[in-house]
C-alpha cells in the first residue's frame, strides 16, 4: 500500500505527478502535468486489481462518460502495474469547503446560484440512472470561470445497476446521508437530501446532526433536523419550509426530483411559497400554537414559591428546538410507530452507544471497530479531490476488504438492533401507561445528541450533570436538553442533591420564552409544581411533604412525572405522590434544575444522572 505523496515525482503513463492532492477510501488524486503538452490535470490512483477484476475496469471505462458543465470531465484513463487510474480535468480554485469553511453562513443568493448548478449536475446523473452518493461541499470544486463543478462520483451507483455494480455497499459520508443511504438502499432522493444537508449547513452555519458515526446515522434516520429559524430567525419561512421537505425521512416525501428542489428554493429565496410536490405557488399552513394558559390558584405559599420564579439563569438566549415546521410531536411519532425498524433502531443504538450502563460494552466495542473501519473506507477523496471516475467502474475498483467493512457495518447494526431488544423489554415504562423507551441518558456527558445545556451552570462532572445555582438571588438555574420534544411521555432522573436546598425536573418546556412545567423537590422532605410562563411561576401543586422522599444533602431521589393529555402524575422512587390537571401546554423540551429555596435560600449544587424517556 502506497503512503500518501509517495508517488510525488514519479511518471504515469504520459503524466508526470507534482503533488498529492487528496486522498481518501477509494485512492488518491495528484496534480498532475502531461509530458508534452504541459496541461495539468488531476489524477485520480485506484487502489490496486486482480487480475481477473482489470478487464473489468478497462470495459467499464471504456464506455461510460458523463458530460456536463458542471461536472468534472474524465479526459483519460489506464492501467499500470495492475494500479489503475483515471486522468480528469482539474478546477484550480479549490472547492467550496474551502470558500466556505466549517460554522461559516453563506448568503441566501449565492447559496440559490450554487445549488442551481449542483442540482444540473445531479439531475443529469438521475436521468442516466446513477446516483452519486457522496454530494457535501468537499465535492463541490471551483471551475477556472467560478463554475461549480461536482466532483467523485467514483463510489456512485448505477439506480438499478449492472451485474459489476451492486447497490447494497453502504458508501458516503455520514454526516450528509440520507436515511435510506445508510440502510444501503440509496436512490436520486438520497442526493437530494445530502444537497438539503449542505443547503442546511450553509444557511446557518452547523450541519442539522453532530456525533459518532453511529449517533449520527440515528439521527437521520430518527430524528428531526432543528428548525433552522430557531438557530437564524431571519432566514424566510418558506424557505426553511423547502428544506425542511427536501430533508423528510421518507423520499417520498421530499421533492419529485432534485431539480424540483431546487427550483423550489429558488422560487422560495423570492418569498413564495411552494408545493413541494409541483412547485406551484400555494399558502403554507402556520406553525404549531400552544394552547392558551388556564387560571391557576397560586395564594398558597406565595412568599416561598417567589423563589423559583426566576426561571431560567443558565442560558437564557438559548434556541429551543421544537419538531420543524408542520411535523408535530405527535405525528413523528405516530410515523415512527409505523415503521418499527426505525423505533428498534432508534432505542437499540441509543442504548448502544451508553451500553457500559445495561452491560454491552463488548457489543459496543466491536460495533465501534467495524464502523470506524468502514467510515474510513467510505469516506471520499478530501478538499481538492476531483474525481469523476466512470461510475460504473464503482465496484470493480473498490477493494474486497471495503466492500467487507461496508457490508459488515450494516449487519452489525442490524444484529446490534435485535440484541438490544431485551433491554429494551427490561425496562418497560414503570409508570403503568405502556410506553415505549425513547431516551436513555446516563447524563456522563454530551455525546448522545440531546443537546443539553454546557457551561459554567449546567455541567458534567464525574459521571453526572451538574446544575448550579451559585447566587440564591438569582432563582432557579436550569438546564435544557435542547434537541428534546415529547408530548406524551413519563420522564424519569436521579437526582442528589450534594449541597443547597432542592432540586427538580423541568418538562413540556420552551426556553425562548422560559415557559415550562416545574417539578421541584428539596433536600428536606417537601415538593412542588410550577407552571412558569414568561418567567414567572404559579404553583399548581403548592408546597407539599411527602414521606416518599430521601431526606439530606447526598441523598438520592429518582423524580418522575407522567404526561399524558392535560393530566400531569408526579412520582418519587416509585411512588405515585399526587396528580393534577392542566392543558397550558402540550409538549416541548425536558431539563433539570438547580433551586435555591425559601427565605434563607443557600447556593445549590445538584447531580443528576440516568436520565429516562418513555413515550406513548
Amino acid at each position: 500500500m502506497l503512503e500518501r505523496g509517495e508517488r510525488e515525482g514519479q511518471q504515469l503513463d504520459n503524466y508526470r505527478l507534482v503533488r498529492l492532492l487528496g486522498a481518501g477510501g477509494f485512492g488518491q488524486v495528484y496534480l498532475g502535468e502531461h509530458i508534452y503538452r504541459k496541461t495539468r490535470v488531476a489524477i485520480k490512483i485506484l487502489p490496486q486489481l486482480a487480475q481477473d477484476d482489470l478487464q473489468g475496469f478497462l470495459t467499464e471505462a471504456r464506455t461510460f462518460r458523463l458530460k456536463h458543465p458542471n461536472i468534472v470531465q474524465v479526459l483519460d484513463f489506464g492501467v499500470e502495474k495492475r494500479t489503475p487510474f483515471v486522468v480528469m480535468e482539474y478546477a484550480p480554485n479549490g472547492t467550496l469547503r474551502q470558500r466556505h469553511p466549517k460554522g461559516t453562513r453563506v448568503p441566501l443568493p449565492t447559496i440559490v446560484l450554487y445549488v442551481r448548478q449542483v442540482a444540473s449536475a445531479l439531475q443529469y446523473a438521475h436521468d442516466e440512472r446513477l446516483v452519486h452518493r457522496d454530494v457535501k461541499p468537499e465535492n463541490m470544486l471551483i471551475g477556472t470561470h467560478n463554475e461549480i463543478l461536482l466532483s467523485d462520483f467514483g463510489i456512485a451507483t448505477i439506480a438499478h445497476g449492472t451485474d459489476s455494480q451492486k447497490a447494497d455497499v453502504m458508501a458516503g459520508t455520514v454526516p450528509y446521508m440520507a436515511p435510506e443511504q445508510i440502510q444501503a438502499h440509496p436512490r436520486p432522493a438520497s442526493d437530494q437530501y445530502s444537497l438539503a444537508v449542505v443547503v442546511y449547513e450553509w444557511l446557518c452555519g452547523d450541519r442539522p446532526f453532530h456525533g459518532t458515526y453511529i449517533e449520527m446515522a440515528l439521527k437521520h434516520a430518527t430524528v428531526n433536523p432543528p428548525p433552522l429559524r430557531e438557530k437564524v430567525p431571519t432566514i424566510p419561512p418558506d424557505v426553511e419550509h423547502i428544506v425542511m421537505t427536501a430533508l423528510a425521512k421518507e423520499p417520498k416525501r421530499r421533492f419529485g426530483s432534485v431539480q424540483a428542489f431546487a427550483t423550489a428554493l429558488e422560487q422560495a429565496s423570492q418569498s413564495r411559497q411552494i408545493d413541494p410536490a409541483t412547485s406551484q405557488a400555494v399558502l403554507i399552513p402556520s406553525d404549531h400554537q400552544r394552547l392558551q394558559p388556564t387560571v391557576v390558584d397560586a395564594s398558597q405559599s406565595q412568599a416561598q414559591l417567589s423563589t423559583f420564579a426566576a426561571y431560567p439563569s443558565s442560558s437564557p438566549s438559548r434556541p429551543v428546538m421544537p419538531a420543524p415546521p408542520l411535523i408535530s410531536s405527535k405525528t413523528a411519532w405516530s410515523s415512527r410507530a409505523k415503521a418499527n425498524w426505525r423505533t428498534l433502531l432508534l432505542i437499540g443504538l441509543t442504548l448502544l452507544v451508553i451500553a457500559s450502563g445495561v452491560g454491552l460494552s463488548s457489543v459496543i466495542h466491536t460495533t465501534q471497530v467495524a464502523t470506524a473501519n468502514a467510515n474510513a473506507t467510505a469516506t471520499t477523496i478530501a478538499s481538492n479531490a476531483t474525481g469523476t471516475a466512470a461510475i460504473r467502474i464503482a465496484a470493480v475498483t473498490a477493494t474486497s476488504q471495503a466492500r467487507a467493512y461496508a457490508m459488515a457495518t450494516t449487519s452489525t447494526i442490524a444484529s446490534n438492533a435485535t440484541a438490544t431488544a431485551s433491554v429494551i423489554a427490561a425496562n418497560p415504562d414503570p409508570y403503568g401507561a405502556g410506553g415505549t423507551l425513547a431516551l436513555y441518558d446516563p447524563l456522563r456527558d454530551n455525546t448522545l445528541g440531546y443537546d443539553w445545556d454546557s457551561n459554567s451552570a449546567c455541567s458534567f462532572q464525574g459521571e453526572a450533570y451538574h446544575a448550579i445555582q451559585l447566587d440564591p438571588a438569582s432563582g432557579t438555574n436550569a438546564c435544557i436538553a435542547h434537541s428534546t420534544d415529547y408530548g406524551n411521555f413519563a420522564y424519569e432522573v436521579q437526582m442528589t442533591i450534594i449541597s443547597g436546598d432542592a432540586g427538580g425536573i423541568i418538562f413540556r418546556g420552551e426556553n425562548t420564552t422560559f415557559s415550562n412545567y416545574y417539578f421541584a423537590v428539596t433536600h428536606n422532605g417537601f415538593y412542588a409544581l410550577l407552571l412558569c410562563q414568561n418567567g414567572k411561576c404559579k404553583a399548581l401543586v403548592p408546597i407539599t411533604g411527602s414521606s416518599a422522599i430521601h431526606q439530606g444533602q447526598s441523598k438520592t431521589n429518582i423524580i418522575a412525572v407522567g404526561a399524558q393529555g392535560s393530566t400531569i402524575t408526579l412520582y418519587v422512587n416509585g411512588q405515585l405522590i399526587t396528580s393534577v390537571t392542566d392543558s397550558t401546554f402540550s409538549h416541548g423540551q425536558i431539563g433539570v434544575a438547580a433551586v435555591p429555596f425559601g427565605t434563607n435560600a443557600h447556593p445549590t449544587t445538584v447531580a443528576y444522572s440516568n436520565a429516562k424517556v418513555w413515550t406513548f
